[in-house]
């Protein structure tokens, strides 16, 4: 896509360079989008080739056809898998499926994660170093079992 060119008044050249920042972006998304589209064209022609191939040709004593019919099972599978895969991506977007974002207060994440912290260390029996106001707090573990000399 072109460009904008980024020169001008600084008001002009700052909303310049942020769309041409949100242009570059579109086009690595387009760029990833084209790969994966591309990525599911050839296993899914992959996946299909070897259906027709081994329905076409299952082999001739019952031995190889039940290692033809068991491959294309598995083949069979993964594109189905593949399939559900897409859906899901397809159904991302939609409001039914979308989360709400709420806004969250930093100091709850803290309060969260020290607790975590604090909870594994008294399951574990473990204390870690820590600093707080400039103290230092030394570890200790707990002493197991003396291995015999």
């Amino acid at each position: 896509m072109p460009r904008l060119p980024e020169e001008g008044s600084d008001e002009y050249a700052a909303l310049a360079k942020g769309v041409n920042r949100l242009l570059r972006r579109a086009d690595r998304a387009l760029a990833r989008e084209r790969s994966f589209a591309q990525d599911i064209t050839l296993t899914l022609r992959t996946s299909s080739a070897m259906l027709e191939a081994g329905l076409r040709s299952p082999g001739g004593t019952a031995a190889q056809w039940r290692t033809t019919a068991g491959e294309l099972a598995a083949e069979a599978t993964r594109a189905r898998e593949l399939l559900d895969d897409l859906a899901l991506l397809t159904r991302l977007g939609r409001a039914d499926l979308a989360v709400d974002s709420v806004a969250v207060d930093p100091a709850d994440i803290v309060a969260v994660a020290w607790g975590m912290h604090t909870g594994i260390r008294e399951i574990m029996g473990i204390s870690f170093p820590y600093n707080i106001s400039g103290v230092s707090y030394l570890a200790h573990l707990p002493v197991g079992p003396q291995l015999p000399r």
